[in-house]
């Protein structure tokens, strides 16, 4: 059941004559609205685009309270705005009269809640009433609350996920070391590209690392673990492989020439094996692959990086150098 259906069933549950629920977003230029749901608001559509505007010229100061970090009072509760505001402030403010009388709630009593995950506000939650809501009416709404607020966390982190990803994508290849984000059982969640280059050489050492590292046992490898405090799913760590030996040089080469040069992953794992000094039919053993594929893919290697032999190729590859490059011409 989507968020509007909530809504209606909360107003059929309650009620209550109008209620709606507004995501509000901080931007670069002011608030506005993420996330918009409402059930039997008159004109719901300007409703909408007049709060929109209201947002944008209003700040922080939009609705009597933090909405960087509402008080802890004001938090997943309701509240009838005429038990905290005077009728006359209420009245004049200019959320009710750029918002609410221009669709005709502006007489109605607004009772809200401000819908948090912790400290953050995710939503306002409005319910809108010709008159004072009853101890019934005012107790229907705190049970259901729970509930739309469940709902609203988990409609955000879905919305945010693919954002979130992304950024730990960006977050991990900025890190210049191997790194992995793990959990206790082992797994590999996301790796950076000087990971999946150590990771191609070095698997068994690397993985075995990893799960002497969550094990708080000694590794072979030095692993520096920092716990990722994850809500509902706990027990993941971010894991840098601080190793600097000659391998991890590579591995680090490895990885910086394959993100400049836009490689494959098949790409990748031939070039690490002929910096290692692999033959071709030690490579197509290792990867399961042909001998021909093995020399299409060193072929394509030499093309990107503009040389013509194995050892120029492996010097472009430790000393860093871009053979494309014209500095100093």
């Amino acid at each position: 059941m989507g968020m509007s259906e909530a809504l209606g069933e909360l107003r059929t549950l309650a009620r209550v004559e109008a209620v709606a629920c507004v995501s509000p977003v901080r931007t670069t230029t002011g608030w506005a609205v993420d996330r918009f749901h409402a059930d039997n608001v008159p004109n719901a559509a300007r409703f909408r685009m007049l709060l929109a505007s209201y947002l944008t010229r209003a700040g922080d100061a939009y609705g009597w309270f933090d909405p960087h970090r509402p008080e802890a009072d004001q938090r997943n509760v309701f509240v009838d705005l005429r038990d905290r505001i005077s009728a006359d402030e209420l009245a004049t403010s200019p959320g009710v009269l750029e918002v609410l009388q221009p669709v005709r709630l502006h007489e109605h009593h607004v009772v809200r809640a401000l819908v948090c995950e912790g400290e953050s506000l995710i939503a306002w939650l409005g319910v809108f009433h010709p008159t004072a809501l009853t101890a019934h009416q005012r107790g229907q709404l705190e049970r259901a609350l729970p509930a739309l607020r469940k709902q609203l966390i988990v409609e955000r982190q879905v919305q945010a996920a693919p954002l979130i990803a992304a950024a730990l994508d960006a977050v991990l290849e900025h890190i210049a070391a191997p790194a992995f984000i793990i959990a206790s059982g082992g797994r590999i969640f996301d790796v950076n590209a000087a990971g999946r280059a150590i990771l191609a050489t070095r698997p068994a050492e690397v993985s075995a690392s990893l799960a002497a590292a969550v094990a708080h046992e000694k590794t072979a490898l030095p692993v520096e673990l920092t716990p990722l405090d994850a809500g509902a799913a706990p027990d993941h760590w971010l894991a840098i492989v601080r190793a600097p030996d000659a391998d991890s040089r590579i591995a680090h080469a490895i990885a910086r020439v394959s993100a400049r040069l836009k490689l494959t992953p098949r790409q990748r794992d031939v070039l690490s094996r002929v910096v290692t000094g692999d033959t071709n039919a030690a490579i197509a053993a290792m990867l399961s692959i042909s001998e021909r594929a093995v020399e299409q893919h060193i072929s394509a290697l030499f093309e990107r990086s503009s040389v013509t032999s194995r050892a120029a190729l492996v010097t472009s590859v430790l000393l860093g150098s871009d053979p494309t490059c014209s500095c100093g011409s």
